[in-house]
């Protein structure tokens, strides 16, 4: 008889951020993103075997990245759209900055960024997650990251959650595609 043999743990996941002075993150007028000045305000995952989605969403970043490394502990990959330039490193950067200790080798953690499976070694080309929506057919209802500080300031919590749920949607959608199309 043989024994039960290990799934792998794959998330798709998502983060939004709040930085109290907005000096801290722009340069020129334009969004440049700062992990070391921006709280991480919402993080939602998905594991892609099941279609719930969960989030970590409010003020308390520290239990946000709490639950988000308790959830991922037995985790093999985490799967995103540009998340390996903004999402993992906030997320390794906020968890320095609250001195969380987490019990998993994130040496070990596949990370697949699908904006670099689609754009391999070119940083300069556009391409935003709405736009590969709108190639996927799927109707985008929340309003884009930009209305999160608002959200935040007025603790509209539902609305930061339903943004970075249906961002989930859009990015397993597109992982799907990629994954059929044996891109992946």
């Amino acid at each position: 008889m043989r024994g039960h043999e290990r799934i792998n743990m794959q998330y798709i996941y998502d983060i939004e951020t709040f930085a109290e002075n907005l000096n801290d993150v722009t340069v020129d007028g334009k969004y440049k993103p700062n992990p070391t000045k921006e709280k991480i305000s919402c993080i939602s995952l998905r594991d892609v075997f099941k279609t719930e989605i969960i989030t970590f969403v409010g003020k308390d970043e520290i239990n946000i990245l709490t639950q988000f490394w308790g959830l991922i502990k037995e985790g093999d990959e985490l799967i995103g759209f540009y998340s390996n330039a903004f999402d993992w490193q906030t997320i390794l950067v906020r968890t320095f900055a609250n001195n969380i200790k987490i019990n998993l080798d994130v040496k070990k953690l596949k990370l697949t960024d699908l904006r670099d499976v689609l754009f391999p070694f070119n940083t300069f080309t556009r391409g935003k997650l709405s736009d590969f929506a709108e190639l996927l057919g799927l109707q985008v209802n929340t309003f884009n990251g930009s209305y999160m500080r608002e959200y935040y300031l007025k603790e509209e919590w539902n609305k930061i959650k339903a943004h970075c749920d249906e961002d989930i949607l859009i990015t397993y959608s597109l992982w799907s595609r990629l994954k059929s199309l044996n891109l992946l």
